[in-house]
Formats: structure tokens, sequence, C-alpha cells
């Protein structure tokens, strides 16, 4: 049986309204697909995530204004919370920053630093010797110190316990990378160091070396790898490579590969002693890195520079946006009293300015942000101490206990 089939008629299917309805209906496939696509977009933050990255990738450029500001280790608050939002939607509680909580730790570390200044227990002195005996003191110093906090170790003077080192290293030269070398392995360092260090600190009163084995494991696993990578010198960390990077950013990535160093509590304290110190050249334009404290950050969040979006009970100083939160408002603080600090005449704050003025400004300004940090350290590890004694019954807002930060 054969013939013509007959066509469908549509009553106004002549019309010009007809002709593109049955234009889009022979394109439907097409339509659908392009529907699923944009629902994929809409669903999955293309764009956003495009953005986040691109800006990230930008960072990464020796631009000046925009170098490290964007990302991951970047400066930017906004960003950080964006990529949670992306990330994690309705179940991110990211944190920001608050001016007016800012401007109170900032008035409160300013008029500490007038009075205190570059004194005080806890900073660190300078060793003696040349940049790289200077350097190995900082990176054992460090994995050392993390090691024992992780441990919950009792507490000490580190200002009496980098002296220490400086004594090794003025007695019997152990930390010239010449005498590293003569020791076969890590293990046999670990001993030397041991025996030569806890003397050192008995000397100077202070608790000896934890017994535990993972500290002997930390660094004997960080002294072979400085002598098979670095020829047991830190200051080859700090190679300018790729070329546009200064010799801090390549010290901090490269310190990445060595025990206790590979997040953001050591790692940036580790730099900081090396530039302080004078063991890495200081590249103008240098922007000061924090350390996370949780007690610095516990400080923080109660005297509101930083605040939940949420009405959350807790915090846990863990995960991409609170550790980085509380990094970046120590940063803002840092660099408040900085600038504050930058124009007022030394005589006004005689134990900080005077042994400054012989610096560059832009290394000024990053030495006070360091003693900012140190101060800000020492405050609140005071105010932590003072609300243990009261009880919380005071005027806490937040209660630090078991590194959770509980509100109350």
């Amino acid at each position: 049986m054969g013939g013509v089939v007959p066509q469908l008629q549509l009553p106004g299917a002549e019309t010009s309204i007809g002709h593109a309805l049955i234009g889009i209906y022979r394109l439907g496939w097409v339509l659908v697909l392009a529907g699923a696509l944009a629902g994929v977009v809409v669903t999955l933050d293309v764009f956003a995530r495009i953005e986040l990255f691109a800006t990230s990738v930008i960072s990464g450029l020796p631009i000046r204004g925009l170098e490290g500001r964007f990302g991951p280790d970047g400066r930017s608050a906004g960003w950080v919370q964006a990529r949670e939002f992306v990330r994690n939607g309705s179940n991110a509680w990211p944190l920001y920053l608050d001016n007016n909580g800012i401007d109170r730790v900032v008035a409160s570390v300013h008029e500490r630093m007038i009075t205190e200044g570059a004194m005080g227990t806890d900073r660190a002195s300078t060793p003696h010797g040349f940049p790289s005996i200077r350097g190995n003191i900082a990176l054992f110093g460090c994995i050392l110190e993390q090691a024992e906090t992780d441990l919950k170790a009792p507490y000490r003077k580190w200002d009496l316990y980098y002296g220490a080192f400086d004594d090794v290293s003025q007695a019997s030269n152990l930390f010239d990378p010449a005498v590293l070398l003569d020791n076969s392995n890590g293990n046999i360092f670990w001993q030397r160091l041991r025996a030569e260090l806890n003397s050192a600190l008995l000397a100077r009163a202070e608790p000896s070396l934890t017994s535990a084995p993972v500290a002997q494991e930390d660094v004997a696993k960080a002294f072979d790898l400085l002598k098979q990578r670095f020829h047991c010198d830190v200051t080859k960390l700090a190679s300018r490579f790729p070329p546009f990077a200064s010799p801090a950013w390549g010290a901090y990535r490269r310190a990445e590969q060595f025990p206790r160093l590979s997040g953001d509590v050591m790692r940036p304290q580790f730099v900081k002693l090396l530039l302080r110190w004078e063991a890495i050249p200081f590249i103008g334009g240098e922007s000061f890195t924090p350390a996370l404290s949780k007690t610095i950050a516990w400080y923080l969040l109660d005297n509101g520079a930083f605040k939940p979006l949420s009405d959350a009970k807790e915090l846990v100083f863990q995960g991409p946006v609170n550790r980085k939160i509380a990094r970046m408002a120590v940063a803002e603080v840092s660099s408040r009293v900085a600038a504050a600090l930058a124009h007022l005449d030394p005589n006004a704050a005689p134990n900080l300015l005077p042994g400054l003025q012989t610096c560059t400004p832009e290394r000024r300004r990053w030495m006070i942000e360091q003693e900012v940090d140190t101060t800000l350290w020492r405050q609140a590890r005071a105010s932590f101490q003072a609300a243990k004694a009261a009880s919380w019954k005071d005027s806490w807002r937040w209660k630090l206990d078991d590194d959770v930060a509980r509100r109350l």
C-alpha cells in the first residue's frame, strides 16, 4: 500500500508566529541541551569558579598591588569567603573582618608597643654567626618548637630557648654547614644536638628537650633532607626561582618539605625569623605573613576583630576560612599599627623606633609589623591567662577550650 503520508495541518501554521513555533519545535534537542548546559553552569557556579581561578593566577604574577592578593594564600578575605560559598553554598559559615573590632585591638597593641617596643620575653634575639648559621638555627629551632607545642610540653620562654641554640653555636659551631656535613646522618646529629642543647637549656634554667621519639624522627628527617638537597645550608631554600620570586617566597615554598613546617603555624614563623635575623635578603615590597596562633585567633574573636556571619555557638580554627580569616585579622592589625607608628617621633617610642632608623622605609615597616605580631602574641596570652584565672566570668565573649572557641 503506497502513497504520500499526509502532513499535520495546524491552524495558524502559515503565520509568522506559527513558523517561529515550528522552528523552535524542530530545534527542540538543541534547546534541551542548552538548558541542561545552563543548569550545569548555574548549579556549579562555573563563572564564579573561572573568576576565582583567574584572579588566583593573576596574583601569582609580579604585578605590584596584585601580587599575592588573591588565592588560597592571598590577603583578600572576600576571595576566601567567595570560594567557600562556591564550594559549600548554604552550608558555608564564613567569618568577616570587623573594622570597629580591629581598631579596638589596634589601639591596645599600639599603646603597648609605645611602652614596651621590641623588649620583653619570648622575642628571640638574632644569633651570632653568618647567615647560614642563623638560618640553620631557625630551621631546627622552629621544628623542635612546633614538636613540643604539638606534644603539649611544658611552656618555655622562647627567648631563652633560642638563646640556648646560640650558646651551642658559639661553643661548638654546630650549625655551621661545614660542621653539619660531617654528621653522617640525622640520628647522629640528633644525639649531638640533644646533648649540647640540653646543657645550654639547663644553664638558662629552661626545661630539657622533649624525649618523645617523634622529636628525634623530625630532626633526623629534617637533617637528612637539608643535607641531601640543600648542602646543609638553609639559605639555599631562598633561591630566587622563578626569577621574579623573592627569597622569602622561595624559602616559604621549599620549607613545606620539612617536618612540622607544612602548615600555616610554624612555616610563617620560620620565614619571619629568617628575615628578621637577616639570614636571607629582604626585597622591597615584602609583605608580612603572620603565623596562625589559636590564642591570638581567640583574642581577636573575643575583641570582635572578626565575627561569624551566622549565630554559631562554636568556632574551630580549622579549614580554609577560619584559619585564613584569623591570619588576615592579624595582618590587618599589624598593618594599621605600623601605619600609626610610621611617622611617630622616635623619642616617643624609645624601645622600638630608634633601632630601626637605619632600615629602609619598607623594611622598617615590615620590622614593625612583625614586632606587632610578637606583641599581639604576648597580649593574647596574658588575656587568655586572665580569663582562665577569672573562670571566664567577667566580660569575656568567647571561651577557648581545647582549641575550640565557644560563645559565652
